[in-house]
């Protein structure tokens, strides 16, 4: 892998009072010490522990809002806490224990924020550890040329959740790495196939050994949201999923996590604030500012505004004090990439 920098257009330069508060919670109660992010602010089972796909959505974060003191933070607990001997991250992380198993999307989202942090930064050290993981990605988590969700420590996964898939960050790789080149194009051919004919929804898995994809009833959601907001970092667009959630926000003014297939009906009664937040995301790349707002402004019904709650500022439920990190990293990057389009009322 080459060490030239590469050049982003990143300028995400205003901030709103929803973004301070969400990312202050995180800071100050979701935050450890050694500057890990904990899965949940509520006490139960595994809630200390730190999840790789937490670590590198703070990272983009703070490459964005260029706060190199914040990233490295970060960069350290993955380089010290998370990285395993074969240099995957491991994909979660105990006070006193680490998983051996890694999964592709969570290490393809670090090595994006450290390609990311060493332009922004101008720091090798960065670049060095991008260089490290990839190499370990190739090894461990491709076969044949085509990207799989994981290694275990023993064996490579015979799969690929179409949703792990991020085009960007494997474009990326292949500007250091040619052998990325192949497996961006074979996950690019991946992903354009897996739609679903006749629906605006994706297939959830593709297996390797019956070449087939998963024979799905029904859509998951935040699934499928992250599957096209990868296409659309790629400039591949479906405005028959952007035009599905344009109706449902018109018709029902929510989104669910889940759909059936066939009908397009929701077949459960919850929404998510990941979901909101990344299909916020993808609305700005359609250009979309009214269903941005549309979609944020229901996002911002899940963030906990009373001052004497203990997670004041995050998104979560008051009365159990829930909190997930999936959820407050996913509203914080859609409040700082889309704060210069937010309306006065969605605040």
């Amino acid at each position: 892998m080459k060490e030239e920098k590469l050049v982003f257009n990143f300028d995400y330069s205003c901030e709103t009072e929803a973004e301070r508060l969400v990312r202050s919670f995180l800071e100050n109660k979701l935050t450890n010490s050694l500057g890990g992010i904990y899965t949940n602010y509520k006490l139960e089972q595994g809630s200390k522990d730190v999840l790789s796909e937490s670590e590198g959505l703070a990272m983009i974060y703070y490459a964005y809002t260029k706060n190199e003191e914040k990233f490295r933070e970060h960069y350290d607990f993955v380089r010290n806490r998370m990285l395993l001997r074969n240099n995957l991250v491991s994909w979660r992380v105990g006070e006193d224990y680490k998983y051996s198993a890694s999964a592709s999307i969570d290490d393809l989202r670090i090595i994006r924020a450290l390609i990311i942090g060493y332009s922004v930064f101008d720091n090798k050290d960065y670049i060095n550890l991008a260089k490290k993981i990839s190499t370990a990605v190739y090894r461990y988590e491709c076969k044949k040329d085509f990207l799989v969700d994981y290694y275990d420590g023993y064996n490579k996964s015979n799969t690929i959740t179409l949703s792990y898939i991020d085009l960007f960050t494997l474009n990326l790789m292949g500007n250091y790495d040619l052998r990325f080149k192949s497996i961006y194009e074979n996950s690019r051919w991946i992903l354009e196939n897996g739609k679903i004919d006749g629906t605006p929804f994706f297939a959830y898995k593709y297996n390797f050994t019956s070449r087939r994809y998963s024979n799905d009833l029904k859509a998951d959601m935040l699934q499928n949201a992250i599957v096209v907001e990868h296409l659309a970092e790629d400039n591949i667009f479906y405005l028959d999923f952007i035009e599905f959630i344009k109706n449902e926000m018109n018709t029902k003014g929510a989104i669910y996590t889940q759909y059936d297939i066939k009908t397009r009906k929701p077949t459960s009664t919850m929404e998510s604030t990941a979901v909101y937040a990344t299909l916020a995301r993808i609305a700005l790349y359609y250009k979309d500012i009214d269903l941005f707002n549309m979609l944020l402004r229901r996002m911002m019904v899940f963030q906990v505004k009373d001052k004497s709650s203990k997670i004041y500022g995050a998104f979560g439920d008051v009365r159990t004090n829930y909190a997930h990190s999936f959820d407050n990293l996913n509203a914080l990057l859609a409040l700082r990439v889309g704060g210069c389009y937010v309306k006065e009322n969605t605040d």
